[in-house]
């Protein structure tokens, strides 16, 4: 088999870049963590933009209907927008004041009952284990090597003060991170606010780039692919958001049957928390666990106990059944998506695992079919 030009220069080229991705891989990615950390209100505005613009649709399709306007007007993308980001705000406010006054109030009554719980485990460890005997034999030593414990106190007070930073340092590094977070959000969301209002300008101005530099069987494609990551993401968000519900909606419910305190407000935090694909619902039943522990141990206990069963069902049973209708991927993809993509990534991989794992599934589905269909031909 004869191998043209084009062909071996091709491998070559292919070869060379895996050689240095290979070599150079520790570089690449710090590079690529560079990138990254100085776009971040630029990503961070993205992510905002593409859910915003869920919301944003769905306002302009529904003010279209009641007002039964034919032709586009000038204020319905401005008013759409400030609908949607009004939503988004006054979602985020009810959760944090449902959740947050509760969760400090019992972290308070945990406090206020520590030093009862603390008495009652010395007077348990003194009966089982005779700490007297063993605290006077440790005050013992301690007076026998007090210089040398000095020191070594000493030492370590001088590479906390001035080895790892002096206070003012750590002072400073906070204030500057937060500055730095308000920042980036402050430009995430007017980055975002572009996007959102120039998005059909913008496309146009993509399609011209990729038309001009791109040849056209190659653009053809990478449209399509486009085109299908962003139906993917679009329905996977949707998909979340209405399992989040259902799950929040059948904690709360649970709860209520089993009397328990805070049913409405764990379910709300559950349903929160759940938008994190498998783990997230684990993260909210702590929270709510320290909750209901301020009321009643037991309570506690039997809330972890229920929040377990009905995870497991949630995500063997009916999520794997909803994701998969919606998007269109088998049962059994979207829990490899959420395994593989937390295994590689943490958190982010189980976010973008199912609709990645969407895109490729759905690809590789049409590319079978094509395949078949012209073989048969």
């Amino acid at each position: 088999m004869k191998l043209s030009r084009k062909t071996l220069l091709e491998i070559a080229v292919t070869g060379l870049l895996l050689f240095l991705a290979i070599h150079y891989w520790d570089s690449a990615i710090g590079l690529v963590g560079l990138i990254l950390a100085a776009a971040s209100p630029l990503v961070f505005g993205g992510v905002l933009a593409f859910i915003v613009n869920i919301l944003m649709s769905f306002f302009e399709r529904n003010l279209k209907k009641l007002f039964r306007l034919k032709k586009e007007q000038k204020w319905l993308r401005p008013v759409s927008m400030v609908l949607a980001f009004i939503a988004v705000v006054l979602v985020l406010v009810l959760i944090v004041r449902m959740i947050v006054p509760e969760l400090t109030r019992c972290i308070e009554v945990l406090i206020s009952a520590v030093p009862n719980a603390l008495r009652a485990i010395a007077r348990w460890a003194e009966e089982t284990f005779n700490v007297s005997g063993l605290v006077n034999q440790v005050m013992t030593d301690f007076q026998a090597n007090q210089e040398k414990l000095q020191e070594t106190l000493s030492k370590g007070l001088n590479v906390v003060l001035y080895g790892a930073g002096s206070v003012m340092s750590v002072a400073v590094s906070a204030a500057s991170t937060v500055v730095s977070s308000v920042v980036t959000l402050f430009l995430g969301v007017v980055f975002a606010i572009h996007l959102l209002t120039g998005k059909e300008r913008l496309g146009a101005q993509m399609k011209k780039l990729m038309r001009h530099f791109l040849p056209e069987n190659i653009n053809a494609r990478a449209h399509h692919v486009l085109h299908v990551l962003n139906d993917s993401f679009h329905s996977y968000i949707v998909c979340q958001v209405t399992e989040a519900c259902i799950l929040g909606g059948l904690c709360a419910i649970g709860m209520m049957i089993l009397r328990l305190d805070y049913a409405l407000m764990i379910g709300c935090l559950i349903g929160v928390t759940a938008l994190i694909p498998i783990a997230g619902a684990y993260i909210g039943g702590g929270v709510g666990a320290i909750m209901l522990f301020s009321v009643d141990p037991t309570k506690a206990l039997i809330f972890l106990v229920f929040l377990v069963v009905l995870q497991q069902i949630e995500g063997n049973v009916i999520y794997p059944r909803v994701a998969g209708s919606s998007l269109g991927l088998p049962g059994i993809w979207v829990l490899a998506a959420i395994t593989i993509g937390g295994g590689l990534l943490g958190i982010t991989g189980m976010l973008i695992g199912v609709p990645l794992t969407t895109a490729f599934y759905r690809l590789l589905k049409e590319h079978i079919s094509k395949a078949e269909a012209s073989s048969k031909a």
